[in-house]
């Protein structure tokens, strides 16, 4: 992994100002820190705002710190506010992305504008949640944001976010669920608050609800899902827009995406990374990303001719062939710049289908036709939705794609007689029936090195619903053959002289995807079928090619382990005797670290267990079920809290069941217990 190195002379010292209030129109105040230049608050500067529920004082507080240290070390107020019902903000955090939370940050953008210390210029960053709302809220207009940093984000809510990416109902993505319905009911800190901490505490216990039935009740993108997505109308976000993303991430598109369609200033870049700043995140390597963030605040908040402006649209990794491995260590490769999306450089290069071959040219058998169904417990391999969000190390990425190639339809290329790169999405297209009224196609890219081991390059996946998009579930009639699409996902990628290249398809793609409510067959019509791959032209010549610095971020937060974490493990138990798969997760760590930890300037102590359980029976979809329990101790003195939360999700062919328990304890006493079971129709999942 590359090296981070901690930078610890700035042009400007800086101050921290642990807890400010900030006032809504309302009444509700949200908490804050500032990260601020130690200088009179006549030197005017401007501001940099994150605004995310992830708790200021605690759970992100260690990278935090790097991060907003780092901004005000070269002149900038670098905000980091609680939203509305988290961390020691008042009220209620009621679900993702809600018109109350983009209008409160509407409210903190002006009312930072407005500080005596404050130039009246300011920016907004965030990764995941904070990237998004940044747009969100840019969207919206407030007089003083003049730029944003939106990383590892999604333009539209209901295609990649919480609940249904890529047209069917992510199995793992209902952990996140829980981890929010964790973190959002967790109680604030009584040294910031006082003695109302336990009222504060009680209220979010009470009337805080679940997000997993909100969104497992709005299935197709319906107004609930619409609100929030940028991509309805990307012409409202008239400030400049920096944002960066990763291969390995969930949301690998959104770079493309926001390239294509900004009218206004815009720079991309993407990395191999996965779900945090590109200083952070793994696989690498890193760059320098926060020297990158301090140009663009440079240009669009104080006005510098330093010529960012001019910077390439998009710079893009292109990895090269590695064995299989699901550790965060560096990915070999080499970055170019390109000025459009999808890239003015490219050519599709055409792949055919004739039995279990890729061919150049199209077969002239007619009526060839191929019949697929795959076990359930297909996609073990697929590796973490979200790597390295909140899990600290451990192996996240996909594994050797030979445990779900056997159980998949496969389709291969010739040795490969030349290198060559492509950038952007492959599109697959499919002539295919099923022998139900149902029908999901995981298709997979591969790349088979000479050893014989299979890595991803990219996948995509679709539901037959939605095949003519996916505001609407159509009816899937059977032994009906439908011309579908898939556009997998964006990828930087170069194959090696010498290996091949596969093509696998799957019925199942479990846990990513949830099955499908009945077991069915798919029938391709080969002649009919093609696979384009983006293949990149542009030469790899100085000219073309692009160097980063290495990572550099300011002191990270200082803590104490006072115990070591727990092991963590990924195994997959399988049960001949019920045919039936057990994948399970564990580990002990979170934002702030493996283990027990202490912060030492504020003596609070955090740990945090995550388990997570996906059962099958491997010819029986009826039979998934996904439990998740997160696990939350917070120590302070003579504070001390425990959160418990579980949840399991189970169906049947109409519905989904929902169960939770919600558990919280004060001093090792039971404080509060909540439980929820209902029961909620399935549509077209």
């Amino acid at each position: 992994m590359t090296k981070l190195s901690i930078k610890k002379r700035f042009p400007y010292k800086v101050k921290i100002i642990d807890n400010i209030w900030i006032p809504l129109s309302d009444g509700c105040k949200l908490a804050a820190k500032i990260f601020k230049p130690d200088v009179s608050d006549k030197v005017k500067v401007p501001a940099i705002l994150e605004y995310i529920p992830y708790r200021k004082n605690d759970y992100t507080s260690v990278q935090d710190y790097a991060v907003h240290k780092y901004f005000a070390g070269y002149g900038y107020a670098s905000v980091r506010v609680d939203m509305r019902g988290s961390g020691e903000s008042e009220g209620l955090l009621l679900d993702e992305y809600l018109k109350l939370e983009q209008q409160d940050g509407v409210e903190v953008v002006n009312w930072l504008s407005k500080q005596v210390w404050c130039s009246g210029n300011v920016g907004m960053i965030g990764f995941s949640w904070g990237g998004i709302t940044s747009m969100q809220v840019a969207s919206l207009n407030p007089k003083g944001l003049k730029a944003i940093i939106p990383v590892t984000s999604s333009v539209d809510r209901y295609y990649d976010d919480a609940g249904y990416f890529l047209g069917c109902l992510v199995g793992q993505t209902i952990g996140w669920g829980v981890e929010m319905d964790s973190l959002s009911t967790r109680p604030p800190d009584p040294d910031i608050v006082g003695l109302k901490w336990k009222k504060i505490w009680k209220n979010r216990l009470k009337n805080t609800p679940p997000y997993v039935p909100i969104w497992l009740s709005h299935q197709e993108k319906d107004k609930y899902w619409l609100q929030g997505t940028i991509s309805k109308n990307y012409n409202l976000i008239k400030c400049p827009v920096f944002t960066t993303g990763g291969w390995a991430d969930c949301w690998p598109n959104t770079v493309g995406r926001l390239v294509k369609n900004l009218n206004i200033n815009v720079k991309g870049i993407s990395g191999p990374w996965g779900h945090n700043y590109s200083c952070f995140a793994k696989p690498g390597p890193q760059i320098d990303f926060l020297n990158e963030c301090v140009k663009w605040w440079d240009k669009w908040l104080k006005n510098k001719n330093n010529g960012v402006e001019k910077d390439p649209k998009i710079t893009a990794f292109i990895r090269k062939s590695m064995k299989p491995n699901p550790l965060g260590v560096d990915r070999p490769g080499y970055w170019i710049k390109e000025n459009s999306w999808p890239p003015k450089n490219n050519v599709n290069k055409n792949f055919y289908f004739n039995q279990n071959q890729l061919i150049s040219k199209k077969s002239s058998s007619k009526n060839n036709f191929i019949t697929f169904s795959s076990p359930q417990n297909t996609g073990y391999g697929s590796g973490e939705y979200m790597p390295w969000f909140v899990a600290g190390d451990g192996p996240e990425l996909p594994t050797d794609q030979k445990i779900d190639d056997i159980k998949s339809l496969t389709f291969e290329t010739n040795v490969l007689n030349e290198d060559f790169k492509i950038l952007g999405s492959p599109i697959l297209k499919l002539k295919v029936s099923s022998d139900q009224n149902c029908g999901m196609v995981a298709a997979r890219i591969c790349e088979i090195n000479q050893d014989g081991s299979s890595n991803l390059v990219t996948f995509g996946i679709i539901n037959f619903a939605q095949r003519k998009g996916r505001e609407k579930n159509l009816k899937v009639t059977k032994n009906k053959f439908y011309e579908i699409f898939i556009n997998l996902n964006d990828t930087g990628y170069e194959f090696t002289k010498g290996n091949k290249i596969r093509l696998s398809l799957s019925t199942s793609y479990w846990p990513m995807a949830w099955p499908l409510p009945k077991n069915f067959r798919l029938k391709l019509k080969l002649d009919e079928c093609l696979l384009k791959l983006p293949v990149n032209l542009l030469k790899k010549e100085a000219k073309n090619l692009v160097k980063f610095k290495k990572p550099v971020s300011a002191e990270f937060r200082k803590t104490i382990q006072v115990k070591k974490p727990l092991k963590r493990f990924r195994k997959i138990i399988e049960d001949k005797e019920k045919d039936e798969s057990i994948f399970e997760i564990f580990h002990d760590a979170s934002w702030i670290g493996p283990g027990l930890l202490k912060i030492l300037d504020n003596g609070m102590t955090l740990q945090s267990f995550v388990n997570q359980k996906f059962i099958i029976k491997n010819n029986n979809p009826l039979s998934a079920s996904a439990n998740y329990k997160h696990e939350h101790i917070m120590i302070k003195n003579k504070f001390n809290v425990r959160m418990l939360v579980s949840t399991n999700i189970s169906c049947d062919q109409k519905y989904f069941y929902y169960d939770y328990l919600l558990q919280a304890f004060n001093n090792n006493k039971k404080y509060y217990t909540k439980k929820i079971n209902k029961k909620i129709l399935r549509k077209s999942f």
